[in-house]
C-alpha cells in the first residue's frame, strides 16, 4: 500500500523483480500494489474483510512539502481538518488502516522513509533485492533465471527466422 505517488516507478520494479524472480515451479508471489488513499474505497473492503491469505505492506514517505487545504470552503462536520495539510491527513490515514490491520490480526509490514535521497533509495533497492533472493531460497526456487520467459524469445526467435 503505497502513500507515496513518487514511489511508484520503485513499486512496479518491486513487482517485477518478485514475480521474475519468483514466479517458478507452480510457485510465486504476485506483489499488488495499492495506490492510497485512491485506492482506500476500491480495495480496501477486500482486504479487510476477504480472504485471509494476504501479506501486506505499508509505505509512507514524509515530506516536508505539503498542499495546504482551503480552510475557507470546509463544512463544520470536517472542522476537524483546519489546521491540517495533505501529509497530516494522508499520515493520519496510513497509521488508521495500520491500526485497523492490527485490530483485525491482518499481517503487514510497514516502510517509513524520513528522508527521500539515493541513500535511502539504494537501502530499499538492497533490501528488496536481498529479501527476494532469501525468498527463493526458503521457497527452494533459483531466482535468478527466468526459464519460462526464455521459451518465449526462442519462439519469437524461430518465427522471425521462419517468416
Amino acid at each position: 500500500m503505497n502513500y507515496d505517488q513518487k514511489s511508484s516507478d520503485l513499486f512496479y520494479w518491486y513487482q517485477q523483480l518478485v514475480a521474475e524472480s519468483l514466479g517458478k515451479k507452480g510457485k510465486g508471489i504476485l506483489p499488488i500494489i495499492s495506490e492510497m488513499p485512491k485506492d482506500n474505497h476500491s480495495l480496501m473492503q477486500l482486504y479487510l474483510d476477504g480472504g485471509k491469505n494476504n501479506f501486506y505492506t505499508f509505505f509512507f514517505v514524509k515530506e516536508n512539502i505539503s498542499n495546504d487545504i482551503n480552510k475557507d470552503n470546509l463544512l463544520k462536520s470536517h472542522s476537524y481538518l483546519k489546521k491540517k495539510d495533505t501529509n497530516d491527513i494522508l499520515y493520519s490515514q496510513f497509521i488508521g488502516t495500520q491500526n485497523v490491520f492490527k485490530k483485525k490480526f491482518i499481517p503487514f509490514r510497514s516502510f517509513f522513509i524520513d528522508r527521500r535521497n539515493e541513500q535511502s533509495l539504494g537501502e530499499l533497492f538492497s533490501f528488496f533485492i536481498l529479501e527476494t533472493i532469501l525468498l527463493g531460497k526458503a521457497l527452494n526456487i533459483n531466482p535468478y533465471d527466468q526459464p519460462a520467459v526464455e521459451l518465449i524469445k526462442i519462439d519469437t526467435k524461430k518465427l522471425l527466422i521462419n517468416s
